[in-house]
């Protein structure tokens, strides 16, 4: 780390910073929402082939595999996208105060995880 300066940051250069830890969780998020399609996918596909197969002890233990596995993988990948929301959530507040005015209001007003899911989303009174 380097030696302070003695110069301090401006408003503006915290807003700064702030802004690029907001677009790298947003980024974050709109990865981690491609890997949850991603995870439906390989279950459809997983569901058409199971329902080709002959129903055996083989196909059996691998159900017993795959599905604890396929659950686990969404449930982290649904745990960090509500981490991520959240902190933006956090940035949004943080950044409108020291802007002096509401300029980044999605995740906190429009956001799933205070909306709602499912087409029930609709705008958060403020």
């Amino acid at each position: 780390m380097s030696a302070h300066t003695g110069e301090s940051l401006t408003e503006k250069d915290k807003i700064q910073i702030l802004l690029s830890e907001y677009g790298t969780l947003r980024q974050e998020i709109l990865t981690r929402t491609s890997v949850t399609f991603q995870l439906f996918a390989v279950g459809a596909v997983l569901f058409t082939w199971i329902m080709a197969q002959t129903w055996n002890a083989r196909l059996c233990l691998a159900l017993i595999l795959a599905i604890p596995a396929m659950i686990m993988g969404g449930w982290v990948t649904y745990r960090d996208i509500v981490k991520a929301a959240a902190r933006i959530r956090e940035l949004e507040k943080d950044i409108n105060v020291r802007a002096g005015e509401d300029l980044l209001v999605w995740e906190t007003f429009w956001g799933g995880a205070v909306t709602g899911f499912l087409g029930r989303a609709k705008k958060k009174t403020p």
